[in-house]
């Protein structure tokens, strides 16, 4: 559990919160392993939301001008 979290794309990050969701949910875990289950997923959100907040900055918005046209306009 405690690979290296930038080797993973977003939506392998994504499945393996939901994988640590799912045995979390189960209850059937010892408290120590479910820590470090919980452990494991807060990283993995944080690791997600820095992945979009980058893709955020990164984005551009699309415009209509007035006369119809498109325009690309960056976010930041």
């Amino acid at each position: 559990m405690n690979e290296v979290l930038n080797d993973k794309t977003y939506e392998e990050a994504f499945m393996e919160i939901e994988e640590l969701i799912s045995r979390l949910e189960k209850g059937e875990l010892s408290l120590d392993d479910t820590l470090k289950y919980f452990e494991q997923a807060v990283r993995l959100v944080t690791y997600c939301k820095n992945i979009l907040d980058g893709a955020e900055q990164k984005l551009a918005v699309l415009l209509e001008t007035e006369e119809g046209d498109l325009k690309l306009e960056n976010l930041f």
